[in-house]
């Protein structure tokens, strides 16, 4: 009997708020030292194209990848390592290098193919009358793919030659020409608007670089200066998708400057007009404005002009201190690096409901273990219990809706295969046979499949993109052609002649490059169209590498066609279906489990 992936019948769910909610201690997880992170000052965090999370600490550089850290250390006898103790900024630019600026006065690029570190030199490009420490506290890449540094005083030192960039024919860090007119003293913030443009905030003002080369400062006429105040001047800075660039004052004020007309405007005052110090500014996908302030976090909400602040973060244990950093990951979620107490995620969107069974309560959840989850034309979720019956979970309700088999079908304790024929029309086999399921009219009906007798068992349902429907059964595969009214059991050629293994395929999935993967308990195979032929991969050592075990649990192929294997006490696999080659990772790797009962993947198909 395979060993199918099964959960509880207490389900839980991720569901999307309508609007946000009061910020609330309820939805931070606190990463401290004992989680694996260097050290609780975290001066700069930054969420890499494989969802990695980068986190620069007072105490190193460390990644994160949702289940453990990986420390990057300086080893005096190895080149290729990090150099520098504490992080001060992270920047990964359009080849995917992780740039790292550190102290004392480095500069360091990791390469993730080679994974490893190079350095360059640049503090003898600086010019300063004490000779004070000097770091790189921001990176910026122009639409050219320059790569810029700004430079600052770690003791509040009047510097020149402030802004660098990296020369790629030379392999080297340069110092950027300004005209005579142009000082740029101690740089706050480098970013790039959408347009390409280069934005500098420093002690002597807010400059800019257009996509010619051209450097030349943003005066007040060209920022409406009359609606700054007296001793006021610009901090932090950053760049929205709709043309604008963003920043806040040192009297709390935040403002947004049009990059093509350069009107600005003071948006909102945020809190008190003194005493607060901005360390770093974020939009998250609504378009709400982050604030990591000395005092703590804080939030404006450009819909409604309001600003909502943390005030019980001490509850629940939770100390928390000045924000250094913040990132928004492409789940939504912020991450906040403070000043002296480590990282936080907010996950403001995510909430929970569980849908549990209840004996006295004809409205809960069916039931039994839950073997069958399904994601519907019409976003909803259909699930199935063993020995409970059919569910709706509506995510726009977030309600259940079930149907329970004992009064519809008498006798019917487990459903097998499912598939959603048309919105709200199903067809399914169950432990006493083949039955179709119209929703929201709670009919059941027995049918015939013709081609397949009453007695199989259906395990999986397949529609794939040639029109044809798979039947993946305890007796073989079959399939039909939309146009065709019966089943047909397959004549494919299978290499080697290994049939009784297919008769417990349990999954399949088209690839989007190499044919149709079927998931046995007894390996697993690829079906090629042109050939009409089921090859078994993974097992014959003479023709490619083999995986631990053949008891195969899941299956994911990802953009670039790197298939991997999840399988029962075998672990994940990575297999290179060109080369035949196959890596296995297992708990010496860091993996929980050597069991891989699913597989998924992030929206950008990398992190695993």
């Amino acid at each position: 009997m395979h060993r199918i992936s099964i959960g509880f019948i207490f389900l839980v769910l991720t569901c999307t708020q309508a609007a946000y909610a009061q910020l609330s201690v309820n939805n931070l997880t606190w990463y401290t030292e004992k989680d694996g992170l260097p050290g609780t000052q975290v001066n700069k965090i930054i969420v890499d194209q494989f969802g990695y999370i980068w986190i620069g600490t007072i105490n190193g550089l460390s990644r994160y990848d949702g289940y453990n850290f990986k420390r990057f250390f300086q080893n005096p006898n190895d080149p290729g390592s990090i150099k520098g103790h504490v992080i001060w900024t992270l920047f990964e630019d359009s080849k995917g290098q992780i740039w790292v600026g550190s102290q004392p006065g480095k500069l360091n690029v990791y390469n993730p193919v080679t994974q490893s570190f190079r350095h360059y030199e640049f503090t003898d490009l600086v010019e300063s009358e004490l000779n004070g420490e000097i770091g790189i506290v921001s990176i910026t890449e122009d639409s050219s793919g320059r790569i810029y540094f700004g430079v600052t005083s770690l003791y509040s030192e009047s510097l020149k030659s402030t802004l660098l960039y990296f020369d790629e024919k030379d392999k080297k860090v340069k110092k950027v020409i300004t005209p005579e007119d142009v000082v740029i003293d101690n740089i706050k913030s480098l970013i790039t608007d959408k347009n390409g443009n280069v934005w500098i905030s420093c002690w002597s003002g807010i400059f800019k670089i257009n996509k010619e080369g051209n450097i030349y400062k943003v005066t007040p006429n060209m920022l409406s200066g009359s609606i700054f105040l007296q001793n006021e001047y610009e901090d932090q800075l950053f760049s929205d998708p709709s043309g604008y660039v963003w920043g806040i004052t040192n009297f709390a004020r935040l403002f947004h400057v049009d990059i093509e007309t350069y009107e600005t405007e003071i948006i909102a005052p945020i809190g008190i007009m003194e005493d607060y110090y901005f360390n770093n500014l974020a939009m998250d996908e609504d378009g709400a404005i982050w604030l990591g302030t000395n005092t703590g976090l804080f939030k404006f909400d450009p819909k409604t002009s309001e600003v909502t602040e943390f005030d019980d973060l001490t509850m629940k244990d939770y100390q928390y201190s000045a924000v250094n950093t913040l990132a928004m990951d492409s789940f939504g979620s912020v991450w906040i690096g403070t000043n002296s107490t480590g990282m936080y995620k907010y996950e403001e969107r995510s909430i929970f409901k569980s849908f549990v069974n209840k004996i006295n309560d004809p409205q809960s959840i069916t039931g039994g273990w839950v073997n069958n989850m399904l994601e519907l034309k019409d976003g909803n979720i259909l699930v199935t219990t063993s020995g409970g019956g059919v569910n709706i979970v509506d995510l726009k309700k977030n309600e259940v809706f079930p149907l329970p088999f004992q009064k519809s079908l008498p006798g019917t304790h487990t459903i097998f295969g499912i598939i959603e024929q048309s919105i709200g029309e199903f067809l399914f086999c169950a432990n006493n046979g083949f039955f179709q399921f119209s929703y929201p009219k709670n009919q059941f009906k027995r049918i015939n499949l013709p081609g397949i007798s009453p007695n199989t068992f259906i395990l999986y349902f397949l529609n794939d993109s040639k029109g044809y429907q798979w039947a993946f059964t305890n007796q073989g595969i079959y399939r039909k052609n939309s146009l065709d009214s019966d089943f047909q059991k397959t004549a494919i050629i299978i290499e080697p002649e290994d049939e009784n293994s297919l008769k417990a395929a349990t999954r399949a999935y088209e690839s989007n490059k190499y044919g149709l993967w079927i998931i046995t308990n007894d390996g697993l195979f690829l079906y090629d169209y042109k050939s009409n032929r089921i090859n078994r991969v993974g097992l014959d050592p003479s023709k490619s590498d083999v995986f631990v075990t053949q008891d195969v649990n899941a299956l994911y192929e990802d953009s670039v066609g790197t298939v991997w294997v999840g399988t029962w006490q075998g672990g994940l696999s990575r297999y290179d279906v060109k080369e035949g080659k196959i890596k296995t990772y297992t708990i010496d790797d860091g993996l929980p489990s050597m069991s891989i009962q699913s597989i998924i993947a992030d929206e950008k198909n990398q992190s695993l």
